[in-house]
């Protein structure tokens, strides 16, 4: 189970690292200025493991932090707080794939792949609470014929990655919504750029 959570683990800090990088570099922004901005948002996700609970503050930073128009922000936070969750695709298929080879049962390349597209549909269907991955998670284990005892291995950890995850895939959508403000010219690059005082 330490190996399941340390991919977890290691993952997301690839994808902030990966988002970051991507953001900073395209948009020419220094990334301790545009990591100050995001910290209200990262720090409410990771205290309430909850993308709901960060819903407002979310929503302010992209627009008064960041310089994304308003119109813009207003349909793009929720949209990517809802379908934008990689780190949560990513849990659901690891998962699958320790609970497989945990209690070895055979898999199929048929197997793998429709492991990696219920992880990606059931990661948008997934509620933006704290624990919604749960019910998830069970929905998963049944479709690919998975025990139940692997699965309550992972609940138990899911508590922990919850934490983890939730501020990394918000700040991941912040950043995509960034970069989709900037290529429709909706994005005011002085503001994103502005060091807050």
């Amino acid at each position: 189970s330490y190996k399941l959570f340390a991919v977890n683990v290691a993952a997301a800090v690839f994808l902030l690292i990966f988002h970051l990088s991507f953001v900073c570099i395209k948009e020419k922004v220094n990334p301790v200025v545009y990591m100050k901005k995001a910290m209200k948002g990262i720090i409410i996700c990771f205290t309430t493991a909850s993308s709901a609970a960060a819903f407002s503050t979310s929503l302010e930073t992209c627009k008064k932090e960041y310089g994304i128009d308003e119109s813009l922000a207003n349909f793009g936070v929720p949209f990517a707080q809802i379908l934008y969750k990689p780190t949560v695709a990513f849990l659901f298929f690891s998962s699958a794939v320790y609970a497989a080879e945990r209690f070895g049962i055979t898999v199929s390349v048929s197997w793998f792949v429709t492991a990696f597209l219920l992880s990606i549909i059931l990661s948008v269907a997934t509620p933006p609470i704290p624990g919604g991955t749960m019910a998830s998670l069970s929905v998963l284990a049944a479709q690919l014929a998975l025990p139940l005892d692997g699965i309550a291995i992972v609940l138990a950890l899911n508590i922990v990655l919850d934490f983890i995850d939730t501020p990394v895939f918000v700040f991941s959508g912040h950043a995509m919504l960034v970069l989709i403000a900037d290529k429709f010219d909706m994005l005011n690059k002085k503001v994103l750029r502005s060091i807050n005082k």
